[in-house]
């Protein structure tokens, strides 16, 4: 009984000292390289991420990345992955980053003038060997202004309106 409570407590002592891949490897985190847009309702936007791996972390991140994306602002854009062989099967060392193209949004039909952001839990970003998700730092802000081409058309007939009210007050003169 005494070498089977033995064996027990060795095989317990060793469980916990074996590293697993779900312990210690929470302190990763991911930000938009630039978290807001200024952009005209037609114009498609280029988005590059960067993934963080904390200094003080116990190993590596490993292992194919999975992205999600839902919610309002990505039901007005269609999203072009564009992530690279290194994003698939990330291997990033404490205290480095991996830096890369997250995709392009490209508008679905004009958008209206306004501001749009993402729901605070998307998009996400899971390592699927560690089984952690992870959400932006900040959220993706996009501010959609009108065209520059209808600002100068609004610009110009103004300016018109202008000159034709002054020129009966010029001819008085």
């Amino acid at each position: 009984m005494s070498r089977l409570f033995i064996l027990g407590s060795l095989l317990g002592i060793a469980t916990h000292l074996t590293p697993c891949h779900g312990q210690g490897f929470s302190d990763w985190h991911w930000s938009f390289d630039q978290p807001t847009y200024v952009a005209s309702p037609t114009e498609s936007i280029v988005l590059t991420a960067t993934i963080y791996v904390d200094a003080d972390s116990p190993g590596p991140l490993t292992g194919p990345m999975s992205v999600s994306f839902n919610g309002t602002l990505f039901s007005l854009y269609d999203l072009s992955p564009n992530w690279p062989l290194s994003f698939t099967e990330a291997n990033i060392a404490p205290g480095e980053s991996l830096q890369f193209a997250f995709g392009i949004l490209t508008p679905k039909s004009p958008i209206p003038e306004g501001t749009y952001q993402n729901h605070p839990d998307q998009p996400l970003i899971e390592s699927l060997p560690l089984s952690t998700r992870r959400i932006p730092d900040s959220p993706l802000i996009i501010q959609v202004i009108p065209e520059p081409s209808t600002v100068a058309l609004f610009a110009c007939s103004a300016l018109a309106l202008i000159i034709s009210r002054l020129k009966p007050k010029m001819r008085k003169l």
